[in-house]
C-alpha cells in the first residue's frame, strides 16, 4: 500500500471495485475528468473489463484505487493473517473514492510518461486531494519508477487543473488547437510537463523535505 498524509493507494479487486467503477463509468462529469473520449454509457462487461485490465497492469501502466486513509490500526498492514484485504462484509473494506492512472511508461532512451490521469469522485473534489495525489504521483514516477520527464494534456477551459498542476511544478510548454469535440465545440488541449530535476528542485523548497 502506498499513503499520502490523506489518503491510501492500492490495486482494483473486481469484487471490491466493479459495482463502484460502473456507475462512474456511467457518470458523465467522471468520463469527462477520465478521457476527452467519446463518452457512452457501458455495460456491466465494460466495467468488469476495465478492472480486470488494471488489475493486471498490463503494458507496464500503473492504475491505482485511490482510497481514504484509514486509522492506523485499520491499515491493511495490521489486518490478521488470512483476512480478505479487499472486502468485508460483502463490501469494499476501502472503498474507493478516486484514481490515479500513469499512461504509457517509456523506459526506453527517452524515460518519460505521456500522460497521468486522476478522476476524485464529487465528495472529494476542491478540498486539494487532486494536488496531494499529484505530488505523490511525481514522487512515485521520478523517484521509484526513474522516469526523467512527466507530460500530460488538460483542456484548455479547465483552469481548476491547470492551476493544480501548476501549482505542484508543472509548466505550459504548448497548446493543440482544436484538438477534441465536447458536446458539439472543438476545444483546445494545454500540453504541460515537468522534468525530474524541476520536481527534485520544488521539494527543496517544501518545509521538512
Amino acid at each position: 500500500m502506498f499513503y499520502t498524509d490523506r489518503l491510501m493507494l492500492r490495486n482494483f479487486d473486481e469484487q471490491a471495485d466493479l459495482n463502484t467503477m460502473l456507475q462512474w463509468l456511467n457518470d458523465v462529469d467522471f468520463l469527462q475528468a477520465l478521457s476527452s473520449d467519446a463518452r457512452r454509457p457501458a455495460s456491466r462487461e465494460t466495467a468488469k473489463a476495465f478492472v480486470q485490465t488494471r488489475m493486471k497492469n498490463e503494458g507496464g501502466q500503473p492504475c491505482f484505487v485511490v482510497c481514504a486513509r484509514p486509522e492506523d490500526h485499520l491499515r491493511p498492514e495490521k489486518l490478521a493473517v488470512g483476512d480478505d484485504m479487499f472486502v468485508a462484509d460483502g463490501k469494499a473494506r476501502y472503498p474507493m473514492v478516486g484514481l490515479l492512472n500513469i499512461r504509457n511508461p517509456n523506459f526506453s532512451a527517452t524515460n518519460r510518461v505521456t500522460g497521468l490521469g486522476i478522476a476524485l469522485d464529487k465528495e472529494h473534489q476542491g478540498r486539494e486531494y487532486g494536488a496531494e495525489l499529484l505530488r505523490w504521483a511525481c514522487d512515485y514516477m521520478f523517484n521509484d519508477l526513474g522516469l526523467h520527464r512527466c507530460e500530460l494534456e488538460v483542456a484548455a477551459d479547465n483552469v481548476r487543473a491547470m492551476k493544480c498542476y501548476e501549482k505542484v511544478g508543472f509548466v505550459v510548454e504548448g497548446r493543440q488547437r482544436e484538438a477534441y469535440l465536447a458536446r458539439g465545440v472543438w476545444k483546445d488541449h494545454v500540453l504541460m510537463a515537468m522534468l525530474e530535476r524541476e520536481w527534485r528542485e520544488k521539494q527543496k523548497q517544501v518545509p521538512g523535505s
